[in-house]
């Protein structure tokens, strides 16, 4: 919000800004304490430079001006990208002995940014196509992870400042069949996601006599989408709820997840605190600390939000995966942060447990921006969440 505010006043003029609020628990907090969003100190900024991102933005980046390997400036840009001049350079750049510089490989051209991905970091084979009835002319192409969340049935499409109605959603031929929509509502989905590890690949051992392993591999996300709402563009007022399936996308993403111990289960539940409640306030907790200690942003990470409407029960079982993952890429030597997040575990839950338990906000369940409240990034608006059951699952897991 200060950076839109920022944007308003830049041309050092007064500005005014409008915010408006809706029924969000998020937005229902800033009401009440309107001083403190102006007052408190902005988040530090974690930037991460994947390697199977920044290698293939290397391209664009020799395109604009070649890289001298015996520059500082040069030095300083490849060092910060982890990439040795010496071994890794002549395997992906092309050396010109002229002016003894590095260009951009012959492949990319003639324009690289239009063969380099500024979105995501997926096989172009797997993507999801957008097409317009009834020309079948394509819309847009959009990676399965951007297509797992935003392509359901009855739903509206935004592209390029235009709305479309999602007709038909074909996950067999990775199809999306759109048709023009003038309306003055997007939708938002209702749905529920069952997540669940299917290839362990490494792991930390954080209590190895209380048996709590921090797992990291490959998890299934599984999206059913079971109806929507229509929401006003400018009130951002539910305006109506719709009960539409819609065929269920499924794809695999990196991530962690522990295993909430029973003992540990069975003392929440005494202590008359919901423990699915308190396992989602845990893992939006576990995203904050992640991110932080991890070089991300908690916008890059996902987990899976409890439902109000949900009746099934889960596995008591914290998760964490990356919405737009550089680790499933082989070349990328030092992975996303899940991935990074390895052999930190006991930092991890520990700096988790001090966010929730250092929290003085009067927010019993829901908590707050600064414990378990996630605002943007809970797909439940942050209903059904714990705090004191959440402080009460990490105290177990790191004491």
């Amino acid at each position: 919000m200060r950076q839109q505010i920022g944007r308003a006043g830049r041309l050092m003029q007064d500005c005014l800004a409008i915010v408006m609020l809706t029924d969000d628990p998020m937005d229902r907090l800033a009401a009440s304490n309107h001083a403190a969003i102006f007052r408190r100190e902005p988040e530090h900024l974690s930037v991460s430079a994947e390697e199977s991102i920044s290698r293939a933005h290397l391209q664009c980046a020799a395109f604009d001006r070649p890289l001298d390997p015996q520059c500082p400036s040069d030095q300083r840009f490849l060092e910060a990208l982890h990439i040795d001049p010496a071994s890794l350079l002549p395997a992906l750049l092309l050396w010109d002995p002229a002016p003894k510089r590095y260009l951009c490989r012959l492949e990319y051209k003639p324009w690289p940014a239009q063969r380099v991905s500024i979105r995501a970091a997926h096989d172009a084979t797997d993507a999801w196509s957008v097409l317009l009835l009834p020309s079948l002319t394509l819309v847009e192409e959009l990676d399965p992870i951007h297509a797992l969340f935003s392509l359901y049935e009855g739903g509206v499409f935004l592209h390029r400042g235009r709305s479309f109605s999602i007709d038909k959603v074909d996950p067999d031929s990775r199809i999306a069949l759109v048709s023009h929509a003038n309306v003055s509502w997007y939708t938002r989905k209702r749905d529920y996601r069952q997540v669940r590890p299917v290839d362990t690949q490494a792991f930390d051992i954080v209590k190895p006599m209380g048996n709590v392993c921090y797992s990291y591999g490959r998890l299934q996300v599984v999206a059913k989408v079971f109806g929507y709402h229509r929401v006003d563009t400018l009130s951002k007022r539910i305006v109506e709820t719709v009960d539409h399936a819609s065929p269920a996308l499924c794809t695999e993403l990196p991530g962690v997840w522990i295993d909430v111990p029973l003992s540990i289960c069975r003392q929440i539940a005494k202590a008359d605190h919901d423990v699915e409640a308190s396992i989602h306030g845990a893992q939006h907790l576990l995203i904050k600390s992640i991110s932080r200690l991890a070089s991300c942003q908690p916008e890059d990470l996902e987990t899976e939000c409890k439902s109000p409407m949900a009746s099934r029960t889960r596995i008591p079982r914290l998760v964490v995966y990356e919405r737009n993952p550089a680790s499933l890429s082989a070349a990328d030597a030092g992975g996303g942060p899940t991935k990074r997040s390895l052999g930190r575990a006991a930092q991890i839950l520990r700096a988790a447990w001090q966010l929730v338990d250092a929290c003085g906000c009067a927010q019993d369940k829901a908590g707050c921006a600064d414990c378990v409240a996630l605002q943007p990034g809970c797909s439940e608006n942050n209903q059904c969440i714990d705090k004191q059951g959440a402080r009460l699952l990490l105290r177990g897991l790191v004491e």
